[in-house]
């Protein structure tokens, strides 16, 4: 199974932290349903993150702001 290098774990902790930043804001928006993200053990490659809306147009306002994009 890969591992990461030791030299990746500071940017490995600190994308982690900012995601779960994120997600909690997430959590206080109205139409977020959902979200999560998943890392496999420290492997050599960067976590993924999802999200489910209830609208296109809630989803949009959260990662836009208001406004026509």
């Amino acid at each position: 199974m890969p591992t990461c290098d030791q030299s990746d774990l500071l940017r490995i902790l600190d994308f982690t932290a900012k995601i779960d930043e994120v997600r909690a804001w997430y959590d206080t928006l109205n139409g977020s349903l959902i979200n999560g993200n998943f890392q496999h053990q420290l492997a050599d490659t960067d976590g993924m993150t999802f999200s489910i809306w209830k609208t296109d147009a809630a989803m949009r306002k959260a990662a836009y702001g208001d406004g026509t994009h």
